[in-house]
């Protein structure tokens, strides 16, 4: 909980800027998972 708390700045910006990139989404899944 405390990761996804500090990566979730993080990941606002990259998801913003990857939002137009289909690959982003499966890269992403991983990436939680």
């Amino acid at each position: 909980l405390i990761y996804l708390a500090l990566v979730t700045p993080l990941l606002h910006d990259f998801y913003n800027y990857n939002f137009e990139k289909p690959e982003f989404i499966p890269v992403f899944s991983e990436f939680v998972q």
